[in-house]
């Protein structure tokens, strides 16, 4: 136990110096960021596309978020109609 309580904190400060003093922090570090990055690369731009997130948790409302800017309309699918209809509304559009 003696070598977890000293080991934890040195690796904590080991990885908050890695992520202030390297480029490992500059990128997308969300799933669904990623996920919307990565569509864009396959399918160009949203601009006048629809787009249809499957899921309505906190990542398809994330991944709504990142569409909606472009996107002529984002559809959600998911089990809870009411949860997909409420993710389609806090979408920031």
């Amino acid at each position: 136990m003696w070598a977890i309580s000293r080991t934890l904190p040195r690796a904590l400060r080991v990885a908050k110096r890695v992520r202030s003093e390297t480029t490992i922090g500059q990128g997308q570090v969300s799933v669904p960021a990623w996920r919307v990055d990565l569509a864009r690369q396959i399918f160009g731009d949203f601009a006048g596309r629809f787009v249809m997130l499957v899921g309505s948790g906190e990542m398809a409302e994330t991944a709504a978020k990142s569409c909606a800017a472009r996107a002529r309309a984002v559809v959600v699918v998911g089990r809870n109609v009411e949860r997909a209809q409420e993710v389609r509304t806090r979408r920031g559009r």
